[in-house]
Parts: structure tokens; C-alpha cells; sequence
């Protein structure tokens, strides 16, 4: 069997036997007609390569010895996302951001409401305690009771 090259490398071939014929890959058939597989259809795999790999292509900082170091994940600022993945990235997280405000105000605003809906008796009992938290539960009704078709 000879090699055969590859890019700038070379790569040795191995021999397949009638067993594996029926696999599929990358293999050629040499002059005796036997299929070989080479050694580019399974590499090993190189963990340092994919290390440093990671580490360029993820969002780090270099130091001035050309170092890799992860960014904070809460002290990233706003801005520098511009630097990892453009201005779309800033401006998902800039609404990501000011959704949540809101919802938080909405959230102040609105739980006064819910806490005066806890005490009315209006709302027809239905054994639901979510019932007694909306707006439907305002009010109290007397003593003598008012039947569930006056009540709307």
C-alpha cells in the first residue's frame, strides 16, 4: 500500500477487509481492486487544538503575553457586546434588559390590586384560590348573601 497526500500531509492507508466493504467513506480502491480507507476519514482527535480553538473563537480577553482569559459573565458591560458578536448581540440583550424592568414595574404596580382582591368576598366560591386574587373578587357582600345571578 503506498500514501497518498493530503493538503501538506501525508497519509498512510489502511487495508479493508471483505468484511467492511459495505462502508461508506472516503476510501479509494488501489490497483488490486481492495477498497482502503484513509487515515483522514477517522482521525484522532487533538484536544489541545480544540482547547485553543475554544478559547479563540469564545468570547475572551488576550493579555499582553497573548494569554486567553473568560470574560465575566456580570461584568460584561452593554458596550462590549458590540465586540463579541455586533450590534444585533447588544441590542437583544439591551431589550432583554429592559423587559425585565418593566415587567418588575408592572409587577409593583399591579400587586396592591391583588392584595385588596384577597380580602373581598365577591367572587363566587369556585375552590379556586386564584379566583379570589382577581378584580372580580373587589367588593363585600352583606350577610344575607346575594345569589350568583345577581351578582353580574
Amino acid at each position: 500500500a503506498g500514501t497518498m497526500a493530503v493538503g501538506a500531509a501525508v497519509v498512510a492507508p489502511f487495508a479493508v477487509g471483505s468484511a467492511a466493504m459495505g462502508l461508506v467513506g472516503n476510501g479509494g480502491v488501489d490497483s488490486a481492486g481492495s477498497q482502503q480507507l484513509y487515515a483522514y476519514d477517522h482521525p484522532e482527535p487533538d484536544i489541545q487544538a480544540a482547547e485553543q480553538h475554544l478559547l479563540e473563537s469564545s468570547p475572551t480577553l488576550t493579555d499582553e503575553k497573548g494569554e486567553y482569559t473568560w470574560r465575566g459573565l456580570w461584568h460584561t458591560s452593554l458596550e462590549e457586546m458590540i465586540e463579541i458578536g455586533g450590534v444585533g448581540t447588544e441590542l437583544y440583550f439591551r431589550l432583554l434588559r429592559n423587559l425585565c424592568f418593566c415587567f418588575i414595574y408592572m409587577q409593583c404596580f399591579t400587586l396592591p390590586i391583588v392584595g385588596l382582591s384577597m380580602f373581598g368576598n365577591f367572587a363566587p366560591d369556585t375552590g379556586q384560590e386564584l379566583v379570589r386574587t382577581s378584580v372580580g373578587n373587589l367588593g363585600m357582600l352583606y350577610k344575607g348573601g346575594l345569589s350568583a345571578s345577581l351578582r353580574y
